[in-house]
């Protein structure tokens, strides 16, 4: 800490990890201003993020045709 500047490094994963840290720091007696040069880490593509949307909604669409399917019985309802 120089002169009340305090300056923060690193790699976090999360954006609220950076946050949380800056803003822990910041509350310190004697620390004037905070330089937060902590990275956050991309652990995650956009390609993946769309790939695991695909997958979701194919697994979703499986399962309602077998859970609404004309075969399904309902609970409570006699059979016909």
């Amino acid at each position: 800490m120089e002169k009340g500047g305090v300056t923060l490094t690193g790699e976090v994963d999360w954006q609220f990890q950076r946050t949380d840290a800056e803003y822990a720091v910041h509350k310190l007696t004697g620390v004037t201003h905070v330089a937060n040069q902590i990275l956050v880490a991309s652990a995650v593509h956009a390609s993946e993020i769309r790939e695991k949307i695909q997958n979701a909604l194919q697994r979703s669409r499986g399962r309602s045709v077998a859970d609404h399917g004309p075969n399904r019985r309902r609970a409570g309802r006699p059979q016909r």
